[in-house]
């Protein structure tokens, strides 16, 4: 669905207004920056990238639009001959302690910031791979998104619920909210079956 469709529908459901659509349209905006600050994030939202250290810094920049670690997706180190290790993560104190100054391949990092800091320090350039929740593609030109694509009724019933209280139209307000929690559930329901689909039932049986 592109944003001018959903446009369209929010303001069909408010009764058919028209000259509303700057309000909606940045009213979709901040629907999607309000859902992606939530603490838990839809399956489409998940990005991969390789990070590069450099020598004798600890610190590598997180890539820009980042939101989460996707839980069950440790950072790793890419080794030279192919090989994926999963590094630990604790707090910067404790590494701090255990590591101090010490260099050599990654083994362990803090998430500090907008930023990963190793442990050891690196003593060369190594690759590490993130898999993250990302920033969706913003809604400020007539575009589909994964948001549109995949959540469409929750964004919808965010944006239009605002629009509604906007306007005190409470009636309006009501259905959207509705409109909102089915989208959420959906959504969620949705990324448990990806997961589920597909495995084998008798594995570890």
């Amino acid at each position: 669905m592109l944003r001018s469709a959903a446009v369209t529908v929010i303001a069909n459901r408010l009764g058919q207004r028209t000259g509303l659509d700057t309000q909606i349209i940045s009213e979709l905006q901040a629907a999607q920056q309000r859902l992606e600050e939530e603490v838990e994030l839809p399956w489409f939202l998940i990005k991969d990238t390789t990070l590069s250290t450099t020598s004798a810094s600890r610190k590598v920049d997180l890539p820009v639009g980042f939101l989460l670690e996707v839980d069950d997706m440790p950072l790793s180190y890419l080794a030279a001959d192919g090989s994926q290790t999963a590094l630990g993560k604790e707090d910067f104190d404790v590494l701090h302690l255990a590591y101090k100054e010490t260099t050599g391949p990654p083994k362990a990092y803090s998430l500090v910031g907008e930023q990963l800091q190793l442990f050891p320090i690196p003593d060369a350039a190594y690759s590490l791979s993130l898999y993250y929740y990302g920033q969706d593609t913003t809604l400020s030109t007539d575009v589909e998104n994964g948001w549109l694509r995949y959540a469409s009724q929750a964004i919808i019933g965010e944006a239009g619920l605002m629009v509604a209280r906007f306007l005190r139209d409470k009636q309006a307000e009501g259905y959207f909210a509705r409109e909102l929690q089915l989208g959420i559930v959906k959504m969620f329901a949705r990324k448990i079956s990806r997961d589920s689909i597909g495995r084998d039932s008798v594995l570890g049986g």
